[in-house]
Formats: structure tokens, sequence, C-alpha cells
């Protein structure tokens, strides 16, 4: 596929023509999302804790990504849509693959830029011993179930921030956000509205932890209107949260 040079500003504007899927369809797997994310998040922290809990717990988010991930196929396929098509066609060039690379890191160093910037505007970043403890604390508490534990769950966590990396964007830049710009007719609404039901699909990492992923998704929708494709933006998602589990490790084996 060649590269698209056009201006940022002119891509992102861009109103796709028709919707991928019928009405109900999406109505019903938004209700399925809402559902899984606020009625999960207890029985997660209480599975994880249990013998292979975690192991379960990855395996299990896997499969359940990958099932939705079919059910949007499935109906994105009675339109003549398919799922090369929601994530902007393949590579074709070995430089397209570089490129993408290339934006996926600039990407990722500058929403972590933003948000340490953000932090410390709104004085959350605070060099006391303490209190950073004690955010590691709270952060122990909330996800802290999630975290790997050993060299099986590392390899299974891995697994999971790819598919992670490939379902989500499927489900939030290429099939939500297309539906929501097709049925408001406005490019910006949709961006915004897929990155709020993307904090919201994840109830079980608490309300400030779901605000910050609603501002993260609604940045890979910027990225995914931009480039009119999610290539660039499920390689930063798989690092981010492959990255977010590492750094979460280190963290808590320091915390007392």
């Amino acid at each position: 596929m060649a590269t698209d040079i056009s201006h940022p500003l002119e891509q992102a504007t861009t109103v796709a023509r028709a919707p991928v899927a019928n009405a109900w369809h999406t109505v019903a797997l938004l209700a399925a999302l809402l559902f899984l994310s606020f009625t999960g998040a207890d029985r997660l922290a209480a599975h994880a804790n249990r013998p292979h809990g975690r192991v379960i717990m990855y395996v299990g988010t896997i499969l359940v990504d990958w099932v939705i991930v079919g059910y949007i196929w499935m109906g994105v396929r009675r339109r003549g849509v398919g799922l090369r098509q929601l994530i902007g066609g393949r590579w074709e060039k070995v430089d397209d693959f570089f490129i993408d690379v290339l934006i996926a890191v600039g990407f990722w160093v500058a929403w972590s830029i933003l948000v340490v910037t953000a932090s410390l505007v709104l004085k959350q970043a605070n060099l006391d011993a303490a209190k950073t403890m004690g955010r590691v604390q709270e952060l122990k508490k909330t996800i802290g179930f999630i975290v790997p534990q050993g060299a099986l769950e590392m390899c299974l966590f891995v697994a999971l921030t790819f598919s992670a990396g490939f379902c989500e964007e499927v489900i939030y830049r290429g099939y939500f956000q297309r539906q929501f710009t097709v049925w408001s007719g406005n490019v910006a609404l949709a961006i915004v509205a897929q990155g709020v039901l993307f904090g919201a699909s994840h109830g079980y990492q608490g309300w400030r932890s779901m605000a910050v992923i609603a501002v993260f998704g609604c940045a890979f929708g910027l990225l995914a209107a931009w480039r009119k494709n999610l290539r660039p933006g499920m390689m930063a998602h798989a690092w981010q949260d492959l990255f977010t589990g590492i750094v979460l490790k280190i963290a808590m084996k320091l915390a007392p």
C-alpha cells in the first residue's frame, strides 16, 4: 500500500460514507462490552489470586477479545466489508512497515511526554517517596492482580498485550469509530465517543484509570483517522500495555 502523505487535518476530517454493520449489531456489542466492564471487575480480582488464576484470566481475556472480533467480522461481512478494510489494508512494501513503526514510536513517546507533563501540571506527580509509594499501593489494589508473576504468566501476558493491541484497535478504532462517524457525520465526535467507550470498557481499573484510558483512546482515534489505518496504533497499543505491565511489576516489587 502506497504511503498517504496528504495533510493530516484533511485526512482526519474525512467522513466514512457507509456503516460497516447494522445498528442492532452495534448496539448489542456496545451493551455486551459495558456489561462485561462493570460486572466483571470483582470476579477478575477474585479469580486472579487463585491457583493458576492469572493464567486462566490471560487466556480467557484473549479468547474474549477474539470472540468479539469474530462477532464484528460476522457483522461487517454482511455489508461486504472485511477485517482488512477495517484495519486499512496491509503492508505492500518494506518501507511502509518501517514508516508505521516510526509513527508508532513517535506517537508513544509523544503520549508519554504528555502524560508526564499533565501529571506535573496537575501536581499528581510528586517526588516525595511516601506519596509515590502510596500511589503504587493504590495501583496494587486496583490493577495489581493483572501483573504477571512467573515465566509462564509473563509469556501469556506478552501474548495478551499483542492480542489486545490488535483486537482492541479493530473493535474501537476500526469498528466503533467508523460507525459513530457515519451516524454523527462528524469525525471529531466519533473519535471522542469511541474514546469514552474505550475508557468505560476498562471498569476493572477504577474511575481514575478509566478517565486516562478514555483520553488514550481518543489519541489513538485521532491517529487512526489521520493515517487511515490501524497499524501504527496496534503497535503502539501493544507496546503501551506491555510497558505498563513491566513498570507495574517493578514498582510492586519495590513497594513494601
